[in-house]
Order: structure tokens, then sequence, then C-alpha cells
């Protein structure tokens, strides 16, 4: 567990992301991945794992085409026009009208060598308290990060069928006990289990 001197709060997400980016910049300086999850979050973690191990190199090679730094994986949310709705508020940049394309802040991977240059240009920038719109959208632009998009990230409500979690690499849960239960479907563990069905719509995850 790590520790800091600033309160626990919905508020306080962007400060939190930044003690992970600071973290990893100083005690995991040469690992390949960085994985931010919500403590509330499904992350099915040896699927992700086998991922980012077999398409490693095609994500690399996709950001060095795309003249990317490196690159972020997870639910992609595409531009929106600043402001306020009922659910969501939208940070941008001075002078922009628009928030740029970011990433679901359940769960999200990102390649382990842009942990520096991330904490750098966000101590630099005027933060928002809605870590991933601030993170992998202003942030992540500014230095020209590649947003990966997969299907296998789910986002922003509870599914209603515990079943439903199979073949996702990551989730929104709100309860604990739904978490265990998503957890027990996902690895076959269930009592009674899940009806088998066609997961070819899932193998690309």
């Amino acid at each position: 567990m790590i520790r800091a001197d600033f309160e626990d709060t919905s508020r306080n997400q962007t400060l939190k992301s930044l003690l992970l980016l600071q973290w990893a910049r100083t005690f995991c300086p040469r690992v390949s991945f960085i994985l931010k999850a919500d403590d509330d979050a499904y992350v099915d973690l040896p699927r992700l794992i086998t991922l980012l191990e077999t398409k490693k190199a095609a994500f690399e090679n996709d950001t060095r085409r795309g003249n990317g730094a490196g690159f972020l994986l997870g639910k992609r949310h595409e531009s929106k026009p600043t402001g306020r709705n009922r659910r969501r508020y939208y940070g941008r940049p001075a002078g922009s009208s628009w928030a740029p394309a970011y990433l679901s802040g359940a769960a999200y991977v990102m390649s382990g060598a842009i942990a520096g240059p991330m904490l750098r240009k966000a101590l630099e920038t005027p933060a928002l308290h809605h870590e991933n719109v601030f993170l992998t959208g202003i942030v992540a632009s500014q230095l020209h990060l590649r947003l990966f998009h997969s299907p296998c990230f789910a986002c922003c409500d509870e599914l209603a069928d515990p079943c439903a979690y199979r073949g996702l690499l990551a989730a929104t849960v709100a309860k604990p006990d739904t978490l265990r239960i998503a957890w027990k479907h996902a690895r076959g563990h269930a009592v009674g289990g899940c009806v088998p069905r066609n997961d070819t719509d899932r193998l690309h995850c």
C-alpha cells in the first residue's frame, strides 16, 4: 500500500493517478506496462497479461507508424464538447471548446516508458479532478500518445448478467458482491456456471 498526504475523495482522483505515475517512474522504470484500475473495477489479469504479451509488438509498431511517443489501451471515448451534463463534467485545454478523446477511468493500460513524460507534462498543465479526461485525454494529446480502443474494456454501468463479464478484460462493477460473483463466473467456478457460447467475437481480446 502506498500512502500520501491528501484526502482520499473523488475530487482527488487525479492526485492518486499522479502518485501512481511517480511511483512507477521511481521504482519500476523498466516495466513494460502499467495498469491503472479503480478498486471497484473488474479486471481479468491473466487474460490481460496474455493480451499484452502477445500484442506488445503490434501496439508498438502501430504507435511508431502513427508518430506516437507511446500508447494507452482501454475503452476510448471520442472528443466531446465541454460543459456539464447530469453525470459527467468534460474539461478542456485552454482556448478549446472540445475535450480530446480519452479512455474510461475504471481501468486502462499504458506503456511503461510514458510514466515519466506523462507525470512531467501533467505537472505543467492545469488539472481536472476527472483523472481519465485529464491524463488520457488532455495530457496524452499534448504528448502525442496513441489511444487504442478495445471493446473488451467496458464501462460505465454495472452489467446486469454476471456471465457477461466472461470475455471482458475490464469492466465497471458497483458492488463488491457483484465483483466476486462476476469473477467466479468468468473463471468457471460459479455454481451452475454460464450457458456455453461462441467466444469468437472475443478472440481479439
